[in-house]
């Protein structure tokens, strides 16, 4: 077993000059050649993520990784460990889909009959709030999660910041506001709020977290990474915080907010790899194996993580202390 050591990927600069590719332009992007169908100079390459984009074939994704992977005819694992951004693990870190959830395979898929009292997608009043929030960046919300052990999401991430927002109770203090879209249509569905402090506590309000009333999160995720990042490999785990801490070894990263969604999550295309940040409950266990069987059963590489305590945000954060 092994991860991924992304910061050791090589940035555009250096993986473009190594490959041979003659790179026009200066400053956030460049332009290349395109390898890929053979044009001269449709290849556009963002400086700062690795991203690449051809303006001629579509041909995209949100590294230098997945470029290596599409260009070389790699595997995932494969492509890391040419570029030598691939570690191997000791025994515990992380365990291979277990043969409990090779039994569930037969079973892991449930009929849920959706409440007709509930909004399916994100009412007007979601949107309103959704328009009032800002990105997390220079906010509280960046400094709650520094202090939670959490990596900052880039640009683009459905998790965002609200200075001032009510609670139920009347309480009104910095929140986080979480965009929860279903995780195969992409459709808006609710927003998940947790109002906190920047020294990376939970506001003295309970509760601290809560969805959008009479609004249903099944099926729903919120993309901490953007759809552009996620090429051929995807770290997934019930909580916001968790998935971020995760994303210090793998990312792009999903939180699937509990562990109902997590067991459910649809196996998605073009994904070859699966990380399982599994909660350390029965309830955690059950989802993560339940989603482990049904991405291991359509060929999928899935790896879950292990620790004694209840996340890992929880590990990470006392490791840290």
């Amino acid at each position: 077993m092994g991860e991924l050591k992304r910061d050791e990927l090589p940035d555009a600069h250096n993986y473009i000059e190594a490959q041979g590719l003659k790179a026009v332009g200066h400053g956030k992007w460049i332009t290349t050649e395109c390898r890929l169908h053979g044009g001269s100079d449709s290849m556009r390459w963002n400086t700062d993520t690795g991203g690449w984009v051809c303006m001629a074939c579509g041909e995209h994704g949100g590294d230098v990784l997945a470029y290596h992977q599409k260009a070389h005819g790699l595997s995932f694992i494969e492509a890391a460990k040419d570029l030598r951004a691939w570690s191997e693990l000791g025994p515990g870190r992380l365990v291979t889909v277990t043969t409990r959830a090779r039994e569930l395979e037969s079973d892991s898929t449930r009929v849920r009959v959706p409440d007709p009292d509930q909004h399916q997608v994100l009412a007007d009043f979601g949107l309103e709030l959704l328009q009032t929030c800002r990105t997390i960046s220079g906010t509280p919300g960046e400094e709650y999660l520094r202090a939670r052990r959490c990596v900052i999401p880039p640009r683009g991430s459905h998790l965002r910041f609200h200075p001032a927002l009510k609670h139920p109770t009347g309480y009104t203090g910095p929140a986080l506001v979480a965009l929860v879209t279903d995780a195969a249509s992409r459709e808006m569905k609710t927003l998940h709020r947790t109002w906190i402090r920047a020294d990376g506590t939970k506001a003295d309000v309970q509760p601290a977290r809560l969805l959008l009333g009479r609004h249903s999160k099944q099926g729903g995720v919120v993309r901490l990474w953007h759809d552009e990042y996620v090429t051929h490999g995807l770290g997934v785990a019930e909580g916001i915080e968790t998935a971020l801490s995760m994303a210090h070894a793998y990312a792009p990263v999903w939180a699937c907010l509990d562990a109902g969604n997590l067991g459910a999550l649809p196996v998605l295309g073009g994904i070859q790899t699966l990380l399982i940040g599994a909660d350390n409950d029965a309830a955690g266990a059950r989802g993560a194996e339940e989603c482990a069987a049904r991405w291991w059963a359509a060929g999928v590489e899935v790896l879950i993580t292990a620790q004694a305590q209840n996340d890992l945000n929880d590990a990470l954060t006392e490791v840290q202390a």
